[in-house]
């Protein structure tokens, strides 16, 4: 009983070291594709070392349109993103004459942007020089209640700027996989109307009673770079836009399973991903088996050499004895000639007396 046992946990543990290397062979299947060309691994590489320009709008001047658009000079296929007074305003991917553009919104007062622009692997520039604008919005000329009436005791509720609030981080999805969206804007006065634009000719129009965050999703049917841009409106004509850039990588991800190491994006679709873990699973209990029974048959040799000593026990202290030395054998004694016997001569004598 106690064989059967040991037997059944080496299985186990083949099985789930057998399984433990699936994420590490589900990872050498995995691939990522940009555009039309397929890269097998990011190898890592210094920081781009050159920063973006800020050539419009020039140092210190002013707007007093909330929207205004930034441009200027990067490298090639680089992601360029701007900040406002060191927060992310918007993103541009580098068209392949060095140059780019973006639309941004601003903050009442003053504005200091600076840009830099980010690798593959996420890796930022230097800042450029940075430029201060300025934005006033036009006075708004206050309305007065018609003659005779006086709104007395009504709540006076203070108004604030509307923004989006987007944490931006470079991120990538695969075609025909769903990339989830949060959104959060601040500010303003409800109810809001959210418009997405995708960067793929889809838009999405949202009716939002409040500045609670949501969630949305898109699905991409071809690769690239997309510009995904955001624009919420309030009921008292605010608005407020952002932009960033999306990696849609080339192939999809056939098989996606989740796992304790993470998401493991293979490109063997999931029926063929459930049938390695069965092979794996078939090849770990065999494994185990093959282990188990070296190990009982040792077992078993062991515990029948005991018992050989339990019953035998001065055999063993012979075996184990030094050997005598051999001694050579005795030379042979001869052995006399036989004689006959002395009765037989006496009969005959007697015999012969007797005649």
């Amino acid at each position: 009983m106690r064989g059967y046992k040991k037997r059944q946990l080496f299985c186990i543990f083949g099985a789930a070291v057998c399984v433990a290397l699936l994420p590490i062979a589900s990872h050498a299947l995995t691939i990522t594709h940009s555009g039309d060309m397929t890269v097998t691994a990011l190898v890592p590489t210094p920081p781009p070392s050159t920063a973006p320009t800020i050539d419009s709008p020039v140092d210190n001047e002013s707007f007093t349109v909330k929207n205004i658009l930034i441009s200027g000079s990067c490298v090639t296929n680089l992601v360029v993103r701007i900040f406002d007074n060191s927060q992310f305003v918007g993103s541009s991917v580098c068209a392949s004459d060095g140059t780019y553009q973006l639309s941004a919104d601003l903050s009442e007062g003053a504005n200091e942007l600076t840009a830099k622009q980010y690798d593959a692997l996420n890796q930022p520039s230097p800042p450029s020089a940075p430029i201060t604008v300025f934005f006033a919005p036009p006075a708004s000329v206050p309305s007065f209640p018609p003659s005779g009436q006086v709104n007395v005791g009504q709540p006076q509720i203070a108004t604030f700027e509307l923004k989006i609030d987007y944490d931006y981080l470079l991120q990538s999805v695969f075609v025909g996989e769903p990339y989830y969206l949060p959104v959060h804007f601040i500010g303003g006065t409800p109810p809001y109307a959210v418009n997405i634009d995708w960067g793929d000719g889809q838009n999405g129009l949202f009716s939002r009673p409040n500045t609670d965050q949501f969630t949305t999703q898109h699905t991409y049917a071809r690769a690239g770079a997309y510009t995904v841009k955001i624009k919420v409106s309030d009921s008292k004509g605010q608005q407020a836009y952002i932009q960033f850039v999306l990696i849609v990588n080339g192939a999809p991800a056939l098989g996606v399973v989740q796992t304790p190491f993470g998401d493991i994006r293979t490109i063997i679709s999931v029926p063929a991903l459930i049938l390695t873990i069965i092979i794996l699973l078939l090849l770990g209990f065999i494994i185990g088996f093959l282990i188990a029974r070296r190990s009982s048959d040792d077992d078993d040799d062991k515990k029948k050499r005991r018992r050989q000593l339990a019953l035998f026990p001065r055999t063993e202290e012979i075996t184990h004895q030094p050997e005598a030395p051999i001694l050579p054998a005795p030379a042979p004694v001869p052995m006399p000639a036989p004689q006959p016997p002395k009765h037989k001569k006496k009969h005959r004598k007697k015999h012969r007396h007797h005649r």
